[in-house]
């Protein structure tokens, strides 16, 4: 039975409830006085949060007037997010810019819902401005201001371009969150930090903090946590709630279906447009696939035209190209452009395929260099160096390269032709065709890793098997990831057992605690 209401017993169950524990089930009269309405509105929507009961309705205007009212409309919007409910994110944007509050308390609270909201719609946010929140909130002596403005920093200053400094305030605001011992700023915190180490080209670490949020998170999370799991992990979590488009258009793209590829990756950007965080993770993937309608972020253009050579797959998505790791994509009388390994099979057939061998070099790395430079061409130095990454020495190199330029020649003939003249290499491709760029090929310690992440406690010979590679050279990579702290080493009885773990992240542990 819901229990009875009052104020005072409503403000102490919601600040219960921003702790993990909840009382009964709270219904008012609907014409009962504001104040009581914003409290048993506020207590229903940490319970949805917390999984412990549905959604409340559509919010009442009238409300986030009264005193609470803006905490209210916070947790109204963080409601629709989770939901990717882009109707009522769009509804709580207009209300939200519309109303005006009293108090210092419920101006704060205003103020980060309207950050939240324009972070969701993709607009600029000043991470300066969530700085001088978290001040307001340390001064209102809010606990839950303070812990949001926190995790809204972090993302706003990796939308700003500064990912780095987004690691540390992510990392910041989930130590913060664990300390005040509040579950739902932990997930935020928790889900923000994995993102960040994704994008900075640590997937393994993503994968490990979002495995295990999984176990603990209540379900109106499960749908972010399994999304971005399989960015990092590269394959479709089986049994995780609201990644089904990504996993679907994941699976069309392996068949080779691009109608279907299609359809999956417009329901997928439609179903995030509540939320342009995430729309943006996947709008990077389709970028790398080849296949975004609109001009990629600056780390994902200078990977696809290969102003960084030697990168592996930027936002740490390597994990989800198949073997090889890219491509680049050759075009008569145009630059070529690097695509992941798994927009092969969504290419039109009469592209060809110039796979040479099992294990693409430097020929391959060669005229993958040349196809993306066009038919302008390198300077023969360039090329050297675009190709084996060091400077050209004549004395050194003149026979290994007179035979690399030989052996590239023989490779494209029929699709292209490799012209070489004072100092000067060009490659004139006569039909469209694609090449492995090994240049971009992931280390032997993070593919140890990022299989270690999804391998707790698995074995020098389990990690060996499960990549492919010669025990002795996992050993040899063990041994320097251990010695440098990026994996630690534990006994299980005679076995010696790896696990990886994020320097700030800790497992969450189950505090909610739910009565009917």
């Amino acid at each position: 039975m819901p229990m009875s209401a009052d104020p005072v017993g409503l403000a102490r169950a919601c600040d219960e409830a921003a702790a993990g524990r909840f009382a009964q089930r709270v219904v008012v009269p609907a014409d009962a006085a504001p104040q009581l309405r914003v409290l048993a509105e506020l207590l229903a929507c940490q319970r949805w949060c917390a999984g412990v009961g549905e959604r409340p309705a559509t919010l009442d205007p009238d409300l986030v007037t009264a005193p609470r009212g803006a905490e209210l409309l916070v947790h109204h919007v963080e409601a629709a997010t989770l939901q990717l409910d882009a109707a009522s994110v769009s509804r709580l944007r207009t209300l939200a810019r519309g109303v005006h509050v009293a108090g210092a308390r419920d101006q704060t609270w205003l103020a980060l819902a309207r950050c939240l909201l324009d972070l969701a719609s993709g607009d600029a946010t000043d991470p300066a401005a969530l700085v001088a929140l978290e001040r307001s909130g340390r001064e209102n002596k809010e606990a839950g201001q303070v812990l949001r403005a926190a995790t809204l920093r972090a993302l706003a200053t990796e939308a700003a371009g500064r990912s780095n400094d987004a690691v540390e305030d992510a990392r910041r605001a989930f130590r913060m969150a664990r300390t005040e011992r509040r579950p739902q700023a932990e997930y935020w915190a928790g889900w923000t930090l994995a993102r960040q180490r994704r994008l900075t080209g640590r997937p393994y670490l993503a994968s490990r903090i979002l495995g295990a949020q999984r176990q603990y998170a209540p379900a109106p999370w499960h749908g972010w946590i399994g999304l971005e799991r399989t960015l990092a992990e590269g394959t479709a979590m089986q049994g995780e709630s609201g990644d089904g488009p990504l996993r679907a258009a994941l699976e069309h793209a392996r068949a080779g279906d691009h109608p279907g590829f299609t359809r999956a990756a417009d329901a997928l950007m439609s179903t995030l447009e509540a939320f342009a965080p995430l729309r943006n993770d996947v709008a990077d993937l389709l970028a790398c696939l080849g296949q975004a309608d609109s001009p990629p972020r600056e780390v994902v253009a200078q990977w696809r035209t290969a102003e960084r050579p030697f990168d592996p797959p930027p936002c740490g998505l390597s994990a989800v190209a198949l073997c090889p790791l890219a491509l680049v994509v050759a075009k008569p009388s145009s630059k070529g452009s690097r695509v992941l390994g798994l927009a092969e099979p969504l290419l039109p057939h009469s592209v060809s395929r110039l796979l040479l061998t099992d294990k693409p070099g430097r020929t391959e790395s060669l005229l993958a260099a040349l196809a993306l430079a066009g038919p302008d061409g390198l300077d023969e130095q360039g090329l050297f160096a675009a190709v084996y990454g060091f400077t050209y020495n004549a004395t050194l190199h003149r026979g290994a390269w007179d035979v690399a330029l030989h052996r590239a020649r023989a490779a494209c003939k029929g699709l292209a032709t490799l012209f070489r003249a004072e100092g000067h290499v060009r490659l004139e491709a006569t039909t469209p065709f694609v090449v492995p760029d090994p240049r971009c090929q992931r280390a032997h310690e993070d593919r140890v890793l990022q299989r270690m992440a999804t391998s707790d406690g698995a074995s020098a010979r389990d990690l060996a098997a499960g990549l492919g590679l010669s025990l002795r050279t996992v050993q040899d990579v063990l041994r320097d990831l251990v010695d440098t702290g990026a994996c630690q080493q534990h006994r299980d009885g005679r076995r010696r057992v790896y696990s990886v773990e994020d320097t700030t992240f800790q497992e969450p542990t189950s505090r909610i605690e739910a009565h009917a």
